[in-house]
């Protein structure tokens, strides 16, 4: 069953049962369409990842007449404390969570910011995250659930390397052999392989436009942001600024 299928199927129960459904997490690619397609099918859409800035969101689906709310949305925050001079990244922790058994779509948004972690993870996971999520890394935390208040009050925001690169077009190869350190023909060979998602969609053509803003995924290589204002070198090369997620 499709994404849009799940959603009508959950907006069908949502409808009859007269109580929110929800889905899993969901990339940015995901999410796009789904709340017009829940608004369509009658029910009241509400996307929510625990925090104003999440990448990761829910779908929550409210059958009709009843008021969206955020507290009914079946996902824990957590908060890990990182021992003083180590340094921990998004890809640690979320290689830790997938070793337990978690799968992706099971986890929202990792936050870091020097001692200080948070994440969010589906409420069925919460217990095993709590008791077992003790190493990251192969660095010893400690793992508490916390409230969303918290993690706002904490004023955490995703952080980047930035660094500015030139490219002959804003074709993908080009955009993503500047971004990754790639030569052109690893980079095209990455897209054909489906390796590479821009905006969280799967892009197999090299040829694909990149946007002022889009994100690049590449599996196993990281993820960027690329931002292009239409300045150009004097050789006519096109200047981006290339935001690495860290």
């Amino acid at each position: 069953m499709g994404l849009a299928e799940h959603v009508q199927d959950l907006a069908r129960i949502a409808q009859k049962s007269g109580a929110a459904r929800f889905t899993s997490f969901l990339s940015e690619g995901e999410q796009a369409g789904l709340p017009a397609l829940c608004t369509r099918c009658g029910c009241t859409p509400l996307l929510w990842g625990g925090t104003a800035q999440a990448e990761r969101c829910v779908l929550g689906v409210f059958p009709p007449g009843d008021e969206p709310d955020r507290v009914l949305f079946p996902f824990t925050a957590f908060h890990a404390a990182i021992p003083h001079g180590f340094t921990l990244t998004h890809r640690d922790f979320l290689g830790a969570l997938l070793a337990l058994g978690i799968k992706r779509e099971v986890v929202g948004d990792i936050l870091i910011e020097e001692e200080n972690a948070y994440f969010f993870v589906l409420d069925a996971a919460a217990p095993l995250v709590e008791t077992e999520l003790g190493l990251v890394g192969r660095v010893g935390v400690s793992v508490r659930t916390c409230g969303a208040e918290e993690i706002e009050a904490a004023g955490i925001r995703q952080k980047f390397e930035e660094r500015s690169a030139s490219v002959a077009s804003m074709r993908l190869d080009a955009v993503l052999s500047a971004a990754a350190h790639l030569s052109r023909q690893e980079a095209a060979r990455l897209v054909g392989m489906g390796l590479v998602a821009v905006n969280g969609e799967v892009r197999q053509k090299a040829a694909v436009t990149v946007q002022d803003g889009d994100k690049l995924s590449v599996r196993g290589r990281g993820k960027f942001r690329i931002e292009a204002d239409g300045s150009a070198t004097r050789k006519g090369r096109l200047v981006v600024r290339v935001k690495r997620y860290l």
